[in-house]
């Protein structure tokens, strides 16, 4: 995985020519698509196109793909398989079913989604990239362990069918994809409350996802406002956004947020929840945000993310989390 700043990508190779492109890894949707050698878009050929008629080996399926995102863009195009692969020289997959877009708001290019195949932008179910390797014999069931390592690094690890065991400490608590929420919404388990320095803490007593296509962190708008006045922050409102400035001096403390699970808790520190606004001109501005913002659901995107070893069970329909621990040892087992 390379981290990309706001997202993290990594390199596939399409068709019978292996077409390179680097896309956006996403546990928050469950298709892949990548831009057409034609699209209508902003900056999202930057990552790399594909080009149909290059491949000997693509189909069309003729029919249309379109997609929508939580944070409100969009893509269309068409249906069509091809093989895939995550490095050149041979396929890891044959016949993958892929979109080909021809139109997007999407600006970093493709999206590779990871997440259960209910989440599919189709009524007519198909094996995704993670069941598509355990169909094939790559791996033996749809599983991934996400690694997103720390902020500074310049890249992490998703290693489809098995564990780095290294990369934590004592056990994985399994939680459970939740029975209440939509399964067509994605991987949910349940979250308790977020804890604070002092001892007390929030009640969330709800669901949320782990979603390493979205950067920053996620609650509700009750959840999200106790949140910033325990950080003792301002609310600022706009027409389009709203979010808490929060003294900036508390990036520079050793404190952490704690967000606990049933059975588990992740520490975040401080220092990834709060950041520096800056003028239009480029100048710091002296005040800083919460990076915890208002949504209609519960979102830990990257920020949390990078502080959290994550085992996405997709067969056994669970998540297995624990506190991250950043090492390039590796021990990995399947």
């Amino acid at each position: 995985l390379h981290n990309e700043g706001t997202y993290y990508s990594i390199d596939i190779y399409l068709g019978s020519d292996e077409q390179h492109l680097q896309v956006d890894i996403d546990t928050g949707s469950s298709d892949l698509w990548v831009p057409s050698n034609n699209v209508d878009c902003s900056g999202c050929t930057d990552s790399g196109t594909f080009d149909p008629s290059d491949s000997s080996t693509f189909t069309n399926l003729n029919e249309n793909y379109e997609i929508a995102y939580e944070d409100q863009s969009t893509s269309q195009g068409y249906w069509g398989t091809d093989n895939f692969g995550f490095t050149s020289g041979s396929p890891t997959i044959s016949d993958l079913q892929f979109a080909v877009v021809t139109q997007t708001s999407v600006e970093q290019g493709g999206i590779l989604g990871i997440a259960i195949e209910q989440q599919e932008s189709t009524s007519l179910e198909y094996p995704n990239v993670p069941v598509a390797l355990a169909n094939q014999g790559v791996i033996d069931k749809p599983s991934y362990s996400v690694y997103l390592n720390n902020e500074d690094a310049t890249t992490g690890t998703l290693l489809f069918g098995g564990i780095d065991e290294a990369k934590f400490s004592g056990d994985l608590v399994k939680l459970p994809y939740s029975p209440v929420v939509d399964q067509s919404a994605g991987f949910f388990v349940e979250i308790d409350s977020v804890k604070y320095p002092d001892g007390s803490s929030t009640s969330v007593n709800g669901y949320t996802i782990f979603d390493t296509g979205t950067t920053l962190t996620y609650f509700t708008q009750e959840i999200f406002q106790e949140i910033g006045e325990k950080f003792g922050g301002q609310l600022y409102v706009t027409p389009k956004e709203q979010y808490y400035v929060v003294d900036c001096s508390l990036a520079d403390e050793d404190d952490v947020l704690t967000y606990e699970f049933p059975g588990v808790s992740i520490e975040v520190p401080y220092s990834d929840l709060v950041m520096q606004l800056y003028y239009s001109n480029g100048q710091p501005s002296g005040q800083c945000a919460l990076l915890i913002l208002p949504e209609n659901l519960n979102i830990l995107g990257d920020n949390f993310l990078r502080h959290a070893y994550l085992y996405y069970d997709i067969a056994d329909q669970y998540i297995g989390v624990k506190q991250v621990k950043y090492t390039s040892d590796s021990h990995i087992v399947s």
